[in-house]
């Protein structure tokens, strides 16, 4: 019998035929994954009682309440609101606990108007934000984006906002995914 952790076998063999050994199957590990209620979004305005903006500045920070490690570069982070006319806009991280390099944001509009909100800020993170361990905060990330013609947002008017969460408050306003399935928070409603 082989027993887990050992260093040798030792085989017997005795006068006559010789055995073959058997060895029994090992198990391959395989990745646990977050579970829905494992990862947590926390939210910080980044320019408080101003709602109207030319540049949008919300906070992050993630929380792992699971039992297991989570690999960041398979999560994605999504800030909601309404982009009155749709037209170019651009991203920067200012600070990140993982490295700024290690953080990309992407601008998707929605084919269809959902509540307060018609576009997304998709926040990513690369394989050298390394893993989220159990227990464990990812630490701020501070993002800013604006439209590239620095005309004002109107973020009172955004599903993601909080004018009133000046320190890191949970928000299920902001939501979080998990190799594309949302693990944490709620989209808004769509419309009919």
């Amino acid at each position: 019998m082989l027993i887990a952790g050992a260093g040798s076998i030792i085989f017997l063999i005795a006068a006559g035929s010789m055995p073959v050994p058997t060895l029994p199957a090992v198990k391959t590990p395989t990745a646990v994954l977050a579970s829905p209620e494992a990862l947590q979004a926390y939210y910080k305005v980044g320019n408080p009682g101003v709602a109207t903006i030319n540049q949008i500045m919300p906070q992050f920070e993630l929380s792992n309440t699971g039992k297991s490690s989570v690999d960041l570069s398979e999560v994605t982070i999504r800030y909601w609101y309404m982009l009155d006319i749709q037209q170019p806009q651009s991203y920067w991280c200012d600070y990140a606990s993982v490295g700024c390099a290690n953080i990309s944001g992407s601008f998707v509009s929605l084919s269809s108007l959902r509540s307060k909100a018609n576009t997304y800020l998709e926040i990513r993170f690369t394989n050298g934000a390394g893993n989220l361990a159990p227990g464990a905060n990812s630490g701020e990330i501070q993002n800013r984006f604006n439209k590239d013609d620095w005309s004002n947002y109107q973020q009172a008017h955004d599903y993601s906002y909080e004018g009133s969460a000046t320190t890191f408050t949970v928000s299920t306003r902001i939501t979080v995914y998990y190799k594309g399935t949302l693990v944490w928070g709620s989209e808004p409603d769509g419309l009919t």
